[in-house]
């Protein structure tokens, strides 16, 4: 299931790409528009990439680690989730590409390497350190995610990750475990530096506590 969801993401934005030299079907209004000035050029030589910080597609205004959610290739299924690491047009073609880092719906990922997982809320998410190439008119919108310790209180909107699935090695693990390379640590905490500068100090989740109350204390009827 996993496989064929990472190919048809990668399809999808096949198709876009087909679909834009078309010019019939691509007007420039239909088309991504980068914003700002060129912040590094790479590959100088040949085939050099332009990179840029921002870009604007049908009103809307992206930038380098926004979160955004991305057309699905079945318009009944959930868009796909991802942040911006990239912004750039390559060589003469002068369409804006994106590499995007993608997030996982539990929908996406086959139930055998979930395991005991159980959903505690359908805005559920699952980081990833899996990348793509994408075109930046397979854009829907942007959207909020926000990385929470499982002992915190959740903000009421926007996404919420609290695990990391390894596209590899098929393993599921708290974004907070300790089971990470040195790079993927200092991301997952800046991603939760993140969320707490956008809401506030996350809020530990009070625990139920249950009173023993002796039986000659408890009231009865008269």
């Amino acid at each position: 299931m996993e496989r064929n969801q990472r190919k048809r993401k990668k399809e999808t934005a096949k198709e876009l790409s087909i679909a834009k030299e078309n010019e019939l079907e691509w007007k420039p209004e239909h088309c991504a528009h980068l914003k700002g000035k060129v912040i590094k050029i790479t590959n100088e030589q040949r085939n050099e990439k332009c990179h840029y910080e921002r870009f604007k597609f049908r009103g809307g205004k992206y930038g380098l680690e926004d979160s955004v959610l991305l057309f699905p290739e079945d318009a009944s299924k959930n868009p796909y989730v991802a942040i911006i690491k990239d912004i750039y047009v390559q060589g003469k073609e002068g369409y804006v590409k994106l590499e995007v880092q993608w997030f996982y719906h539990p929908e996406d990922v086959d139930k055998k390497y979930i395991r005991n997982w159980k959903s505690k809320d359908s805005r559920d998410i699952f980081y990833s350190f899996h990348r793509d190439e994408v075109s930046a008119e397979s854009v829907k919108d942007d959207c909020s995610v926000y990385f929470v310790p499982e002992n915190k209180q959740v903000p009421n909107h926007g996404f919420i990750v609290q695990r990391v699935y390894n596209t590899e090695n098929k393993k599921m693990r708290k974004f907070t475990h300790h089971d990470f390379n040195e790079q993927q640590k200092q991301e997952l905490d800046l991603l939760l530096e993140k969320t707490i500068s956008r809401v506030g100090d996350l809020l530990d989740i009070l625990m139920k506590k249950h009173t023993f109350i002796p039986r000659h204390m408890e009231l009865v009827p008269e």
